[in-house]
């Protein structure tokens, strides 16, 4: 994913979307980011972000750090300063490119792993104009990776299924100490109704799991199956665990 372009757009004041429904709507901001997947690698003390402003018109961003933990299958972020990004206010002209420079604040690491976010919000125009409508302003979330190696060994992953109300859930749990960046999952074997299969990014955190649910016809136990990842660490088959 490093050498590809992202464009989110996030629509903010969710809540009163619905009374101002017959209004019109501002368009965000278009803003190509590279690279998306951002590491700090041994020896690394500098990494370098790319932002071009692909609209007609000038855009303010603001750049924000946040820590990035595991609880459960969930995942939590708290905003942090161990990591600098420089400039962290951004004022781009249209068609403009602006070097991002971001480190950590002490400069090394003693852990196998630290996981951030860096998170690049649009900053509102102080004075919209009269009629503009909804607000739609952007925000970019990338990964932030600073490891104590060059390339992390094979993913320490394991997986436990449970079945309700025929929605078949797969639970994959990281046991090793890197993010296993999971691109694919599917279940193969024996008796598998088709379609348990599931194409979307999910990282997988140190001491963290993840959640894959797919929909059944009817209740599904599982006789000899195995789950099929795709991961950064290349493919893994997995037998299903006891169920829970």
């Amino acid at each position: 994913m490093s050498g590809r372009s992202v464009v989110r757009r996030l629509i903010v004041a969710s809540l009163v979307l619905l009374p101002v429904l017959a209004a019109p709507v501002t368009s965000a901001a278009t803003l190509d980011v590279r690279p998306t997947f951002l590491q700090l690698l041994p020896g690394q003390k500098v990494g370098v972000l790319y932002l071009v402003n692909q609209d007609d018109a000038p855009h303010t961003y603001q750049i924000k750090s946040f820590t990035w933990k595991p609880s459960g299958t969930e995942q939590v972020q708290e905003p942090t300063d161990a990591v600098i990004a420089n400039p962290a206010i951004i004022v781009l002209a249209p068609k403009q490119t602006q070097i991002v420079r971001y480190g950590l604040r002490s400069g090394q690491s003693t852990v196998p792993e630290q996981a951030f976010r860096i998170i690049i919000d649009e900053v509102p125009q102080e004075a919209a104009p009269p009629g503009s409508g909804l607000n739609v302003l952007l925000r970019i979330s990338l990964p932030l990776f600073v490891r104590n190696v060059t390339q992390p060994p094979p993913p320490q992953l394991a997986v436990t299924w449970t079945e309700a109300a025929q929605t078949f859930h797969v639970q994959v749990a990281n046991r090793g100490p890197y993010t296993t960046r999971v691109v694919e999952a599917k279940v193969v074997g024996e008796g598998v109704p088709a379609g348990l299969d599931l194409a979307q990014l999910h990282y997988v955190l140190p001491g963290g799991a993840t959640d894959f649910s797919f929909k059944l016809p009817t209740a599904w136990v599982p006789r000899h199956a195995s789950v099929l990842l795709t991961t950064d660490g290349g493919d893994l088959t997995l037998p299903l665990g006891a169920g829970g």
